[in-house]
């Protein structure tokens, strides 16, 4: 009584490392061009998006909507309290409810009911359900199915913000499948060179630091659903991606400590000004965006992120490969 306090306690620091190979790397970077089979996906894409929904009056085939109520029932038969759910959409095809929910509604009209039993797979990441057997009813209130536009210059006038012919469609999808490939390709390699960093550069990661990691996505996993979660198949399943996830973040502070990498307020300034010009804002409009939320951290982080890689792309090989569409 009277005296001093005291105890111990043990806390995961994360440990120094020392980096074996971080220059002279060789990595490829894979190109291709946008092809007419590109296009022509992108305009079937495109009449998909836009496609009118109309009433069917025939069965239902896959690609089709749904507009039911669902009745989870016992094995036999009888309904589960508080389990009907209503007013519910689901397009054919997709498998929101699985490939065997799909497939035994396909033909059913609008006005019908459906009895379905549904085995789930032994292999299903829920222990409570896997390989077990599920009953419903379910109840069609309207068959809908989409009903497509020509591709014609009519159709190119009606998507925003409006093109004169189907050609100035086609070519403004092919400069925007380009941009999308662009950035594609230059991500590409830059995942290279961050497996190619964790290939030359191991050490052994704190079993404590992935173990938290683990825990959080366990967390919020288990937040996000009623149903009950297996922790053995997260760990087992999630562990490798953590454990990689944690090295690569570990090597990319030791390459930005070593380089004396640092993002100041003339970089900042001018990544808002950027964005002001390519959003057609004004820099105050930018800055009060950024103020909301963790808006101002993250486009901090981005630009860190992008100073690391100029570093190591400049200390890099890039060997451009050229590869087929197929190979995308």
């Amino acid at each position: 009584p009277g005296g001093d306090l005291s105890f111990t306690a043990r806390i995961e620091v994360e440990p120094e490392i020392e980096l074996s190979k971080v220059e002279g790397l060789t990595v490829e970077r894979l190109r291709r061009d946008v092809t007419d089979a590109d296009i022509d996906r992108s305009m079937e894409e495109l009449r998909t998006r836009y496609a009118s929904w109309v009433p069917c009056e025939d069965g239902a085939v896959e690609g089709d909507q749904l507009s039911c109520d669902i009745q989870e029932n016992d094995s036999m038969g009888l309904p589960v309290d508080n389990r009907l759910y209503k007013n519910i959409q689901v397009e054919l095809g997709k498998g929101q409810y699985g490939p065997d929910f799909d497939s035994k509604m396909l033909g059913i009209k609008s006005g019908e009911s459906r009895d379905l039993s549904i085995t789930n797979p032994e292999d299903d990441p829920d222990p409570e359900t896997a390989g077990k057997t599920e009953y419903y009813t379910v109840t069609v209130h309207e068959v809908k199915r989409a009903e497509k536009a020509e591709l014609n210059d009519e159709f190119a006038q009606e998507i925003p913000p409006g093109f004169d012919t189907l050609a100035a469609l086609k070519e403004h999808a092919r400069g925007e499948l380009a941009k999308s490939l662009e950035r594609s390709i230059e991500q590409g390699v830059n995942n290279r060179i961050v497996e190619q960093l964790i290939a030359e550069n191991p050490f052994e990661v704190p079993q404590k630091m992935i173990d938290l990691q683990l825990e959080d996505l366990l967390d919020r996993a288990k937040k996000g659903t009623s149903n009950p979660i297996d922790d053995d198949i997260v760990r087992s399943t999630y562990a490798p991606q953590i454990e990689n996830s944690i090295r690569w973040n570990m090597i990319a502070k030791a390459v930005l400590k070593k380089q004396g990498i640092r993002i100041g307020d003339a970089e900042i300034q001018a990544e808002i000004e950027r964005i002001a010009t390519e959003q057609g804002q004004t820099v105050e409009t930018v800055q009060l965006q950024l103020k909301r939320g963790d808006a101002m951290r993250k486009m901090a982080e981005s630009l860190v992120e992008r100073a690391l890689f100029d570093y190591l792309r400049s200390v890099s090989t890039i060997v451009d490969k050229e590869m087929d569409a197929s190979e995308a």
